[in-house]
């Protein structure tokens, strides 16, 4: 490969072509990106994510009258605004939900 230089006298005069070096220079090691505690932490986020993406969709698939509806619905919200907070929190109110939605979907004709 080959790499151009800059006009750097600015006369228009076509810049030398110069080879790049075959290899590339080493760079100083890096820690570790997290800590295990901050990678459990960072996996039950993508727990919850997903659970959380999984009852969205669980929702929208229920055949529900508008009040009921509404309510899973707030619920449900109420849930993905305490994820932000409390992980822990919010997990435990989306098993609950998640048992009411399969509950509901039990009891539908």
């Amino acid at each position: 490969m080959y790499w151009r230089s800059a006009d750097q006298d600015g006369d228009g005069s076509v810049p030398r072509v110069s080879p790049l070096p075959a290899v590339a220079p080493q760079l100083p090691p890096t820690p570790d990106l997290f800590d295990p505690e901050e990678l459990r932490e960072l996996s039950g986020y993508a727990r919850l994510a997903e659970l959380l993406k999984q009852a969205h969709c669980a929702l929208r698939g229920m055949d529900l009258d508008l009040p009921e509806r509404a309510d899973f619905v707030r619920r449900l919200l109420v849930i993905t605004a305490a994820s932000r907070h409390d992980q822990d929190d919010a997990m435990r109110r989306l098993q609950r939900f998640l048992r009411s939605v399969q509950e509901k979907r039990r009891l539908s004709p």
